[in-house]
């Protein structure tokens, strides 16, 4: 379990160091993400809510008496879990079953699957997919994604029409293998909501897989980031 509790002091001071860097746009970063914009300038000390810093830190807020608790994992006195569970990671690489978290996105890859045919799961639409060319089989990877912004937002889950799109798998060869399809349904997701959708690939029949390399992103002002994830087959 990983906790760090602070006195309001104490924490107060945290973020004045934490925001100080952001002081000219009057944003926070973290991680080089924007995890706050709410930046009050007092007595020339700059501070920002608890439940943002909490936010980029993949955890949440509890106050406990005069003190407040950012629980990142593990349970608080309340017994309660925060947000991401036990295998939430910070930064930008993990394997599969973690939950990475960018600071706009948190994302896990739940399971990887080969076939050589997929009817459509989730996008509320009856729809498939097969293989590109004669000697491939699809990779099909069942993914969640969760708005971790302060409002609303969609995310960008499509297989092309924009530059900054660079999901991809990777192979041990150095071969990089772009998105065939995706299974999702479209929408935008309350803050802390979630979906779970598939990304379909077609790769060479027997190809050992590496990597997947996924953009994060939505239609509002997050802006894009790659993590990757580690698929060990």
């Amino acid at each position: 379990m990983n906790r760090r509790t602070w006195s309001l002091v104490a924490l107060t001071s945290v973020l004045t160091v934490g925001a100080a860097a952001g002081l000219r746009d009057r944003s926070v970063t973290y991680h080089g993400a924007t995890v706050s914009t709410d930046v009050t300038v007092i007595n020339g000390h700059p501070y920002v809510p608890l439940a943002d810093m909490a936010r980029a830190l993949g955890g949440k807020v509890v106050q406990s008496g005069g003190n407040y608790e950012i629980v990142v994992s593990g349970s608080s006195g309340s017994g309660k879990t925060a947000a991401g569970g036990a295998n939430q990671v910070e930064g930008e690489h993990g394997k599969v079953g973690d939950m990475l978290f960018n600071g706009y996105w948190r994302f896990q890859v739940k399971g990887v699957e080969r076939m050589d045919h997929y009817n459509w799961q989730y996008s509320g639409n009856s729809g498939s997919n097969k293989p590109a060319n004669a000697n491939d089989e699809l990779v099909v990877l069942t993914c969640l994604i969760k708005n971790g912004h302060k409002d609303a937002e969609q995310p960008i889950l499509q297989a092309s029409g924009t530059s900054a799109q660079k999901t991809a798998l990777a192979d041990d060869q150095g071969q990089s293998y772009q998105p065939l399809d995706f299974d999702v349904r479209p929408g935008y997701l309350t803050p802390g909501a979630g979906k779970t959708f598939a990304v379909i690939f077609s790769v060479p029949k027997g190809t050992h897989l590496k990597d997947l390399i996924f953009t994060l992103y939505g239609f509002g002002s997050s802006k894009p980031s790659n993590v990757r994830i580690s698929l060990n087959q």
